[in-house]
């Protein structure tokens, strides 16, 4: 599975065109199942069916149709405001959600127009607002997504990447108090165990408003940093994304489900390139400080274990998110049409990362 969030759809399109074009890898067509899509119709740039080789779409969106020439098999869940009406924000007594669910902030900026607050103080049943209901959309949906997945049938396909590898990863412990306030954005690396807001599944189906519920639910967080073939640590500012983000849920039964998730870009929330190579703000209280963005894979790796505790889904499922650089928009690859090293490099990094996972998860 490929997932993007609002404008990562201009990466997945990259990505895809890219992978298939000289230079590229070429497996990605044969190997790609579905592309879920989370309210990307409200971006400038949104999932192009032409580019994503006639893949169905799962997509949620606040009230526009599918994108035209979307495959047959494609779905759209509708997400509108309206829907959202009965989400109860925290009280100010209640522990905070890691990270923050909305209105609350969601990295670590002094500049409150790049910390992702939304309107606070909604009383349900009103609606909230347009990018309030796109963060619910972020922060609730994947777990739907993660249970309507199905484990595909018979053997993976054979295939011959056209372009040698050049790059492996190596496991990045994180801990939170490597940076400033970063705990709140992110429990860093290890095994998870913790109480979550989740999407009640059964009020997704039809027009109705969504509800909710509180479970415990468990999950590994891992990092990985690009290396070369002989173990040493890739230049973040030659070669992006140069770090993965992965979660596995509790209970993981084999590693053969892979979503590749898309981040929005980045530059939009305050992150700046020149710090991505430290990944840090720079010592500029302005910058975003790029280890906050490992706080996506903690929001998809509780719903994903929600989804299997919850809603029956298959435990087999692992999330990766690429921290994309702003420039991988365009530049930084070799590759027509940017996303970076992915387009010639992805099969073996996730390869990788799937080879570590079940021999790094006891000793988390």
């Amino acid at each position: 599975m490929i997932a993007d969030l609002s404008d990562a759809a201009i990466y997945v399109n990259n990505f895809c065109k890219a992978e298939a074009s000289a230079g590229g890898l070429k497996v990605l067509p044969s190997l790609l199942a579905e592309v879920w899509d989370f309210d990307s119709d409200v971006a400038t740039t949104k999932i192009d069916p032409s580019k994503i080789f006639g893949k169905p779409i799962r997509a949620y969106y606040q009230g526009h149709p599918l994108p035209a020439g979307a495959a047959a098999g494609s779905v759209l869940i509708d997400a509108p405001a309206q829907r959202w009406r009965n989400y109860v924000e925290r009280a100010p007594a209640e522990p905070k959600e890691v990270p923050p669910l909305p209105p609350e902030r969601t990295n670590n900026n002094t500049d409150p127009a790049k910390d992702g607050h939304d309107s606070p103080s909604r009383t349900p049943p009103t609606a909230p607002g347009f990018m309030y209901t796109h963060h619910l959309i972020r922060d609730f949906m994947f777990l739907d997504a993660a249970a309507a997945n199905q484990p595909a049938s018979g053997a993976p396909p054979a295939v011959t990447p056209a372009v040698p590898q050049q790059f492996t990863i190596r496991f990045r412990p994180l801990d939170p108090a490597e940076a400033t306030g970063l705990a709140e954005f992110t429990r860093g690396t290890g095994q998870h165990a913790t109480n979550k807001h989740l999407l009640d599944r059964t009020s997704v189906s039809g027009a109705g408003a969504f509800s909710y519920l509180h479970d415990d639910v468990s999950f590994a967080v891992l990092l990985y940093e690009l290396v070369d073939l002989q173990n040493d640590p890739v230049d973040g500012n030659s070669f992006s994304p140069n770090w993965f983000a992965v979660t596995v849920p509790e209970g993981i039964t084999d590693f053969t489900n892979v979503v590749i998730y898309f981040h929005p870009t980045p530059g939009q929330a305050g992150y700046v390139d020149s710090d991505y190579a430290s990944k840090s703000n720079g010592g500029i209280a302005t910058h975003s400080n790029w280890k906050d963005l490992v706080g996506y894979i903690d929001r998809l790796g509780s719903q994903l274990a929600g989804a299997v505790k919850r809603a029956n889904a298959t435990p087999n499922q692992v999330a990766i998110v690429p921290l994309m650089r702003n420039s991988n928009v365009d530049g930084g690859s070799p590759v027509p049409g940017g996303a970076g090293v992915l387009p010639r490099q992805w099969y073996y990094i996730v390869n990788d990362i799937l080879k570590d996972l079940p021999t790094r998860l006891p000793t988390l």
